[in-house]
């Protein structure tokens, strides 16, 4: 006779109709158990995959380093280690706008951020903007620095062809603004230059 040892095959086997099998005989024990055993390992590793979505666990440190682009040492001590991954994933960055706007200050750029609300009846009031209401994923970035490269198009200074009013860009200050904003949003940057 085969005992039923694991304990997703003795749930399993009290899963089977009462008169029709019987829980008790050769095949269906061994295969209850074989299957109870695998349910068990599979068990037992998806709790170590929740708890390797915690950094701090340190369960799948290796992983983690090479995710966040770090060099695995192993001969650190794996709190050190942990605390490194840690470190490296609060310089990813954020979603307020208080991170974004630090990150552009420590590469010399001031800027300011707004978030404009769509018109909503009930809560809007007359002589506010009447944005529509997709505007909500969309944050606007004043560059506060000014800009020598923007140029207006001018009689006899300007040739055909030219944009009438010209538009400066910052290459790597709009880099940083798609790479650090949320994946969902919408960055409108506007320049100093623009308006007058």
């Amino acid at each position: 006779m085969v005992t039923i040892n694991s304990k997703h095959g003795k749930a399993l086997g009290g899963l089977l109709p009462p008169v029709s099998y019987d829980p008790n005989g050769r095949w269906l024990a061994l295969s209850l158990e074989v299957e109870g055993r695998e349910l068990d390992r599979i068990d037992a590793r998806a709790k170590t995959l929740i708890d390797a979505v915690d950094v701090s666990t340190g369960i799948f440190i290796d992983d983690w380093e090479r995710v966040c682009g770090l060099t695995a040492n192993s001969s650190l001590p794996l709190e050190t280690r942990i605390e490194r991954v840690i470190a490296k994933l609060n310089q990813l960055g954020g979603l307020s706008i208080g991170y974004i706007t630090q990150v552009a200050k420590e590469l010399g750029y001031c800027i300011k951020i707004s978030e404009p609300q769509p018109f909503i009846a009930g809560l809007s009031r007359a002589g506010d903007m009447l944005w529509h209401k997709d505007i909500m994923w969309t944050f606007f970035v004043d560059v506060c620095n000014p800009t020598d490269d923007y140029k207006r198009f001018r009689a006899s200074v300007s040739m055909a062809g030219d944009a009438l009013m010209g538009r400066y860009k910052d290459p790597i200050l709009e880099s940083l603004l798609e790479e650090v904003k949320p994946a969902f949003s919408r960055v409108w940057v506007r320049y100093l230059g623009d308006i007058e």
